[in-house]
């Protein structure tokens, strides 16, 4: 019997499936995972790395047994082809499973640098963490290159558990990318506060095998102990195997305001999917996991809808991330060229932005101060202009 077939056995595809039955679907549902383990999470992969309290099974987003009594679990195999007109998904064993609707939440795919093959590790899997995570404590050193998220936060977990860390950044600060100089800096002096031995401005230039094991030759001539590496140089969207389903693809599957794509009846949810939300002139992808809750729950709502009582979603997107023990929090999305006002509390380590367009406040932030950013937060969903907002951030950052 077809049903509603779910493509993905992380985050989204799991929260697809609870909303749907938690609006009353009562249909059938199948759930593909190229994993062998039910639905887990994967922020606190990289977040509890070396907490030895954490992360001794995976960290399973609802028990597998409820997961399997909510649907058909299809696991530890891939999805390698969708074939939109004859609605139905191809498996990586030959096998087709039907669907009335599908929804594909694949996610994302690690990148990584041709230099490091075979000596460094990448983290997307439960079983990937394990590695690494052994291999720390076997050795007793690291180096992460790439500060991104989740190169920050390895190197964080690591240092707190006493782990001699170097992390290693092409751009001019951690987070450059996302959040722009003024914040990076702030987090990169966190970090090196913290004792992690972070370079910023430099790349791996080589990699360097001598009687005391490899070692990573920086392109400014240093060069950083390679026992054990963590190549965290951002993700791509896991889209290849959509390559002849005639699906639109760009940064991601493109998808309209009710995440639906270009085949009908094809949706998409999670960081593989980039919708148009209102007032945005593209689609965008979001790499947020409150982002890709609203998502799962916006999807099966207009699953169950008619098609055209189907209703756009327009979130407030948020974020966080777990560093040097404090919570960064972010609402809203920062962008390249925003400006930035951008103030350290008293105590030096806590830090509260806003970013704005001239005009609009676009996204807020706070470092170690969540009762602040939440007051920011509502002047952001209120529409507050930048000038407003960065006001507000110089008199809660003096208080």
């Amino acid at each position: 019997m077809t049903g509603i077939v779910v493509v993905g056995g992380g985050l989204g595809g799991l929260r697809t499936v609870e909303s749907l039955r938690r609006l009353g679907y009562a249909g059938a549902i199948t759930l593909i995972g190229d994993e062998r383990l039910a639905p887990y999470d994967r922020p606190p992969l990289s977040k509890q790395l070396l907490d030895r309290d954490r992360l001794r099974e995976p960290p399973f987003l609802c028990e597998p047994a409820a997961c399997a009594a909510m649907c058909e679990l299809v696991l530890g195999r891939r999805a390698a082809g969708l074939d939109a007109a004859g609605k139905a998904v191809l498996l990586d064993d030959g096998t087709e499973v039907p669907y009335t609707s599908a929804v594909l939440a694949t996610g994302t795919s690690p990148r990584t640098l041709p230099l490091l093959d075979g000596l460094s590790h990448t983290v997307r899997t439960y079983d990937d963490a394990v590695r690494l995570r052994d291999a720390v404590l076997r050795h007793e050193r690291l180096a992460v290159v790439g500060a991104g998220f989740m190169g920050c936060e390895i190197a964080s977990a690591a240092a707190a558990a006493g782990t001699p860390v170097t992390l290693i950044e092409t751009a001019p600060t951690p987070l450059y990318g996302a959040l722009g100089a003024a914040v990076g800096a702030h987090v990169r002096d966190l970090h090196a506060a913290d004792g992690v031995d972070v370079r910023c401005g430099v790349s791996v230039a080589e990699v360097r095998h001598d009687a005391a094991g490899p070692h990573l030759v920086l392109s400014d001539a240093t060069t950083v102990d390679a026992t054990v590496v963590a190549a965290c140089v951002g993700v791509r969207p896991a889209v290849d195997w959509l390559a002849t389903s005639g699906i639109a693809l760009g940064d991601g599957i493109v998808c309209d305001g009710f995440g639906e794509t270009s085949a009908r009846d094809v949706y998409a949810v999670g960081d593989a999917a980039a919708w148009r939300y209102p007032g945005s002139d593209v689609p965008v992808r979001v790499e947020h996991w409150t982002t890709t809750t609203a998502q799962a729950l916006a999807v099966a709502r207009n699953l169950l809808a008619a098609r055209d009582e189907r209703q756009p979603l327009d979130p407030l997107h948020y974020f966080w991330s777990d560093q040097c023990g404090a919570k960064l929090q972010c609402f809203g999305l920062p962008r390249p060229g925003d400006e930035v006002e951008a103030r350290a509390g008293a105590d030096g380590r806590s830090l509260l932005a806003a970013y704005g367009d001239g005009r609009r406040t676009t996204a807020v932030l706070g470092i170690g101060r969540p009762k602040q950013v939440l007051q920011l937060r509502a002047r952001l969903a209120a529409g507050a202009p930048f000038a407003e907002a960065a006001g507000a951030v110089r008199e809660l950052a003096a208080a």
